[in-house]
C-alpha cells in the first residue's frame, strides 16, 4: 500500500472510474476458463474478495501469462494509441481481444491465459492502462488498513 498511501488522490481517481464502469455495466467480464460470462462474474466474486490494489502503467504490453497472487481484476485504458486491446485465450484455445478503452474488462488473471495487442502512440501519446486487483486473501486485510482502502474507494 506504500504507492496508494504516496498518491492517495490517484487511487481515489481511478477507484471512482471502475466503479462507475460496474455500476453502469460498461464491462466485459471474461470467466475462470475465457469464457464471455457478462455481469454474472461481478456477481459471483467470491465474498472477502477486494478491489486492494490499484495500478496504473504507462506505456507496457504485456505478453500471454497469467497473474500470480491476484484474483478478480479490472482494467481500462486511457490515452492517444492505436491497438493495445486487452487479449485472452478462450475455451476453444483461440485469442480473442477487446477495446479496453471502450469498456472495461474484469476476469480472473490468475486462470485466463491474457496479453496486451501491439499497440502504436498517435501524435505522441501514452497509453494508461489502470488496475484494480483483488489480492487471494483479500479477507486478511487488518481492519486499520480496510478503513484506509474504503477511504480511498476501493471495493471492499
Amino acid at each position: 500500500m506504500a504507492a496508494t498511501r504516496r498518491f492517495p488522490e490517484i487511487a481515489k481517481a481511478a477507484n471512482r472510474v471502475l466503479r462507475l464502469h460496474l455500476k453502469l455495466g460498461r464491462f466485459v467480464a471474461i470467466g475462470p476458463q475465457g469464457s464471455v460470462c457478462g455481469p454474472a462474474l461481478r456477481r459471483g466474486i467470491p465474498k472477502g474478495s477486494n478491489f486492494s490494489t490499484v495500478a496504473v502503467n504507462v506505456n507496457i504490453k504485456k505478453k500471454i501469462h497469467r497473474d500470480g497472487n491476484l484474483g478478480v481484476s479490472m482494467i481500462l485504458a486511457l490515452g492517444d494509441y492505436t491497438g493495445g486491446r486487452f487479449q485472452w485465450r478462450k475455451p476453444d484455445g483461440k485469442m480473442a481481444a477487446v477495446d479496453v478503452r471502450r469498456q472495461a474488462v474484469l476476469f480472473q488473471g490468475s486462470q485466463v491465459d491474457h496479453a496486451t495487442e501491439a499497440w502504436r502512440r498517435v501524435a505522441g501519446g501514452d497509453r494508461f492502462l489502470i488496475q484494480a486487483s483483488c489480492l487471494k486473501g483479500g479477507r486478511n486485510i487488518p481492519e486499520k488498513a480496510r478503513k484506509e482502502l474504503r477511504r480511498l474507494n476501493f471495493v471492499l
